[in-house]
């Protein structure tokens, strides 16, 4: 998902995963990049860059 086109840009500061796989939070909008890794359960503040898009299977 990209974050731009959803009025995220730029917004994102802390993140969370309340799923039970792993999220992937990437630099660019179409998912490339290298990604940050959200566990199920973990949380992440400060993010400490700018996410565009956000991956989850």
């Amino acid at each position: 998902m990209g974050l731009p086109e959803h009025g995220w840009e730029g917004r994102a500061e802390s993140a969370i995963n309340r799923g039970t796989q792993n999220a992937y939070l990437f630099p660019n909008e179409d998912c490339s990049g290298y990604p940050v890794t959200l566990l199920p359960g973990e949380w992440l503040s400060p993010l400490g860059f700018a996410p565009k898009s956000v991956f989850v299977f």
